[in-house]
């Protein structure tokens, strides 16, 4: 049970850099276009 609870703990900024790369590959694949707007809200979930 422990090992399940300490596998849903995420390192503290370990969410920055999920969103950071998430983000670089969708603009490097031009899934995200340039200069389109981000919704921040939907990113956070």
């Amino acid at each position: 049970m422990t090992d399940i609870i300490a596998s849903a703990e995420r390192k503290r900024g370990s969410g920055v850099k999920m969103v950071y790369d998430l983000l670089r590959d969708e603009i490097l694949d031009l899934v995200l276009p340039p200069g389109s707007p981000i919704d921040e809200v939907q990113l956070a979930e």
